[in-house]
């Protein structure tokens, strides 16, 4: 929910309630789910290098059109913006692990798609995501030759500790808040180690 705090910085999607009136700010939240979801998957693939940019076109659109994501689009738990902010991390993160000269520019991106994504709150998408992104990053980064992993590791290092020390006062003033959350039912007691789905619903 768009909030006159500091993190709402880091979330683009909510800065029309700043700048607009409520309908027209509600307006620019929605177009930035759609259209920040799609240009990013499109980016992250491309950033990928899928050779055929028909696939690159298949693949954003084949999430985006999912009817999983277009469910959660009317959902308070933001996977659209979830999604997007995964894969902004993920095409910056090529850039950084990459030998090209826009590493600086790659670095905020991934700062704010950080921030962004981890203040979606809803580890139930974001761990899987996580591991999914660990994954296609691994596979990336063995399928590359035009790489320089020292100094990709030192600027994923460095942004990743950017992102902490940003979110510092959030999490504290947060503290609180997550107590209460942790002693309810749903999510508190919540908890899930994977694997409950049979083959077939699977």
């Amino acid at each position: 929910l768009p909030v006159a705090y500091y993190t709402t910085l880091f979330r683009p999607q909510l800065w029309g309630f700043f700048l607009f009136d409520f309908e027209r700010g509600f307006a620019f939240y929605w177009c930035a789910k759609q259209i920040g979801l799609f240009c990013a998957l499109f980016w992250m693939l491309r950033r990928l290098r899928l050779r055929s940019a028909g696939l690159v076109w298949l693949g954003a659109l084949w999430i985006y059109f999912s009817s999983y994501t277009q469910w959660w689009f009317s959902s308070p738990n933001m996977l659209p913006e979830m999604i997007a902010s995964w894969a902004a991390c993920i095409g910056s993160a090529t850039v950084l692990f990459g030998s090209g000269k826009w590493w600086k520019l790659a670095g905020v991106g991934f700062v704010v798609a950080g921030i962004n994504f981890i203040l979606c709150l809803y580890p139930p998408y974001q761990v899987p995501l996580l591991l999914l992104g660990l994954a296609i990053m691994t596979g990336w980064l063995l399928e590359t030759h035009d790489r320089q992993l020292r100094r990709g590791f030192l600027l994923a290092f460095a942004a990743m500790l950017v992102i902490a020390l940003l979110l510092v006062p959030f999490f504290l003033e947060m503290r609180p808040t997550f107590k209460l959350i942790a002693s309810t039912v749903y999510p508190g007691l919540r908890r899930s180690t994977g694997g409950a789905l049979s083959l077939f619903r699977l």
